[in-house]
């Protein structure tokens, strides 16, 4: 009897163990003791109790301290949505699918695990996590919601550059210089600041004001070509314009984007070619660009960029250095020039072809060699086997015939 009712005494106390570990709100909410939050990794870190400290807990406290660590071995190996399942209010498992969110370029669904946090967890910094949410909703280019969030920062002077460039692209252009002005030189988003000023004063047609600032921006960071193009913007004089549109695309990589600025420089300089011609009362050929991208089918940008920024200097000497006759014949000689180089290139298409098919049918007749002579060893391997048959059979037919006259 003592040892049914210590049974069921042992039973009773582990069953209510059990439904203090299942039934677990506490747990969810009690994360944050056992749990130090670092804003500079974004992480949080499991503070592992030492068995002196594990000893004065309370029974109720310990179990939940061992509920906690085997949550957290789930969280050392990602398995956060694992956590969720059966914690959904489990803060350091949300917040990490949210950097995960976050680092895919997934801004709505990290946005939307900030929220859950905002609405379940009263332990996070409120202000820190609205920096979150302004970031998360700017970074999305839902400025809207991104300046309903400034109310709650308590460091707003840290997200001036920011708040400037929400009220630029919500179409506030006097607010955005507001806070763009405001932003000091010492701020890590100083030069975002510039930026946004740039555009408010070249979207209110206020050049004089955005060609200076083109020109702070360029000073700032030299190595960007989109400071050079803000000025080609703001610049009437067609040279420097120029100048400047050479600058930004001399600092371009990608194919595309110098293409783009370079459409520009072939407009100014054809036209500069064009007024030169009309402006002469000699008949010339005019030189033009244009056609003689035309005249050949060869698909090298680099090839065309080189001998387009020989074409343009060629012409612009011909208008430095001459005028009426003499400039006629240097524009003559530019053509014939051009004429030449068009027709080396298209004789090394042609060659090029050429050179091309014939790879083509060595290729195929290689080919067709290679498979010739893997019919040829299967006919000699059929063959030999033939052999290897009849060998077989005469030497059965042999022993057949020996055996007959023996007996």
């Amino acid at each position: 009897m003592r040892k049914f009712t210590l049974f069921l005494l042992l039973f009773v106390i582990g069953l209510a163990q059990c439904c203090y570990a299942v039934n677990s709100k506490d747990v969810e909410n009690a994360y944050y003791k056992y749990y130090s939050f670092s804003k500079t990794h974004n992480v949080y870190n499991f503070n592992n109790y030492t068995d002196a400290d594990y000893k004065k807990l309370s029974s109720e406290n310990k179990q939940e301290y061992k509920t906690i660590k085997k949550i957290n071995n789930l969280y050392l190996k990602g398995k956060y949505n694992k956590i969720l399942k059966k914690y959904p209010n489990f803060t350091p498992a949300r917040f990490s699918l949210y950097l995960l969110d976050i680092s895919n370029g997934n801004y709505y669904a990290g946005l939307n695990q900030l929220g859950f946090i905002r609405n379940q967890d009263k332990h996070f910094d409120k202000n820190y996590l609205a920096e979150l949410i302004f970031m998360g909703n700017y970074k999305s280019k839902q400025y809207d919601k991104a300046l309903d969030e400034v109310y709650l920062l308590s460091n707003k002077q840290n997200f001036y550059a920011y708040i400037a460039d929400c009220y630029l692209n919500i179409g506030n252009l006097a607010i955005a210089a507001e806070y763009a002005l405001k932003t000091p030189k010492t701020d890590k988003n100083y030069y975002l600041a510039n930026e946004v000023l740039f555009k408010v004063y070249y979207r209110q047609n206020n050049i004089q004001k955005a060609k200076s600032l083109a020109l702070y921006l360029i000073k700032l960071n030299p190595m960007s070509p989109d400071n050079y193009i803000r000025y080609a913007k703001c610049e009437d004089n067609k040279n420097i314009k120029l100048k400047y549109l050479y600058d930004a695309r001399n600092r371009i990589y990608t194919v595309n984007y110098r293409a783009d600025i370079n459409a520009d420089i072939i407009n100014l300089e054809q036209a500069k070619i064009n007024d030169a011609c009309n402006s002469m009362k000699v008949f010339t050929e005019k030189p033009d660009w244009n056609k003689i991208i035309e005249e050949s089918n060869y698909n090298n940008y680099s090839y065309w960029e080189k001998r387009q920024d020989s074409f343009f200097k060629d012409t612009n000497e011909c208008i430095k250095r001459y005028s009426g006759t003499e400039r006629a014949k240097c524009f003559e000689s530019v053509t014939r020039n051009q004429y030449r180089l068009t027709d080396e290139l298209n004789k090394k298409i042609a060659a090029e072809k050429e050179q091309a098919y014939r790879n083509t049918v060595v290729q195929q007749n290689n080919e067709m060699i290679k498979q010739q002579y893997v019919r040829n060893i299967e006919l000699m391997n059929i063959n030999n086997n033939l052999m290897q048959q009849n060998n077989q059979l005469q030497n059965i037919n042999n022993q057949l015939q020996f055996n007959r006259y023996r007996y």
